[in-house]
């Protein structure tokens, strides 16, 4: 059960909670003490942990942007190892018209987009955001994102390692992209894969060469990607694609821009399941699965850690969550669910 949600009266600077790159995010709010809150004149839930080198933050996007804004609902931030690894690009460069042309679209921020179309700017909701100790859970929609199409996201940031749901439901055919930005690590890691030949189309649409060092990989039931970012930090993305292809590279230059996109593409209604594990040492996550259920208002993920302990995730999507659904051996009363069991089967959370 989540606890009742906390919110505050916004005291801080706006950067202290939308940093631009080089803003060191924890710096601005060691003088007060800033927790889990949602700002709904900015359209931002927010989820800390810690404070200092050691805290973790992650930014829910729920802003209609009616005026001026990027088309980026259901956008995710994530700080964590003094960075800010997940990015919003469109905060960053405004030094040439052609970058306000790129960096306000859709597909550079960390959401989902269609055919490489920017979003409607109308209000998605925010239908859950709260927190039980190192565990908090964000659950948006954008019903009127794309036209016969409804986006529902849904977020935890559980002990600094982010799980995250991104449902798409749509009559739309063509390219299902599931964008993630990472920024200022240095990329170690990455599954097999080689160039395209030709024109680079999933980006389509845009006056001038947007993408570098693209690459398209051969993809299994995982993908696992990995960023170096010195002192032994380190960053661990691991992202379901059965049935999917992977894409990945870099951003527009210029050589300032160390931007890494990861693109998952899917060409149906799918659920997107992928886990970003920030960590010194061993990382957390060793494996992520979808469990194959027949109740389309159900998704059920597994999630394998590295010390031998199991989580399982599970999101009610019907519009009745008070009613329990049933799947096989599944059943949940509630939007949502997320169980632990250690290595010798007890339950921990």
């Amino acid at each position: 059960m989540l606890a009742e949600r906390k919110t505050f009266t916004l005291r801080f600077r706006f950067q202290t909670i939308l940093p631009s790159r080089d803003f060191n995010m924890y710096s601005a709010s060691e003088a007060e003490s800033m927790q889990s809150g949602f700002f709904p004149g900015l359209g931002y839930a927010i989820a800390r942990e810690g404070s200092g080198a050691d805290g973790k933050y992650l930014l829910f996007d729920v802003n209609a942007a009616k005026s001026h804004g990027h088309p980026d609902k259901l956008q995710i931030l994530y700080y964590n190892h003094e960075k800010l690894i997940l990015n919003d690009q469109g905060a960053v460069w405004y030094a040439k018209p052609e970058y306000i042309n790129w960096y306000s679209r859709t597909p550079v921020h960390n959401t989902v987009s269609i055919n490489a179309l920017n979003m409607k700017k109308d209000p998605p909701v925010l239908e859950i955001f709260g927190s039980a100790g190192k565990m908090h859970v964000f659950s948006g929609a954008a019903p009127t994102a794309y036209p016969g199409c409804t986006l529902l996201r849904t977020t935890l940031l559980l002990d600094g390692t982010v799980l995250d749901v991104y449902r798409v439901d749509t009559l739309l055919s063509g390219n299902i992209d599931y964008n993630l930005h990472f920024a200022d690590g240095r990329i170690t890691s990455a599954p097999p894969g080689v160039s395209p030949a030709g024109t680079v189309s999933f980006f389509s649409g845009t006056p001038f060469s947007l993408l570098t060092e693209q690459k398209k990989h051969t993809t299994g039931e995982n993908s696992v990607f990995e960023w170096d970012y010195g002192k032994n930090r380190k960053v661990h993305y691991v992202a379901e694609t059965a049935k999917a292809d992977l894409f990945s590279g870099k951003g527009l230059a210029p050589v300032a821009n160390p931007n890494d996109f990861v693109i998952v593409r899917s060409k149906d209604s799918t659920d997107f399941f992928s886990a970003i594990d920030a960590y010194t040492g061993t990382p957390r996550v060793e494996n992520i699965r979808k469990i194959p259920v027949k109740n389309k208002d159900l998704f059920a993920g597994a999630i394998q850690y590295t010390d031998g302990s199991k989580g399982w995730l599970l999101i009610n999507y019907s519009n009745e969550p008070e009613k329990k659904i049933t799947d096989g051996n599944i059943s949940l009363q509630g939007r949502l669910a997320y169980s632990e069991q250690d290595k010798d089967g007890k339950l921990t959370r």
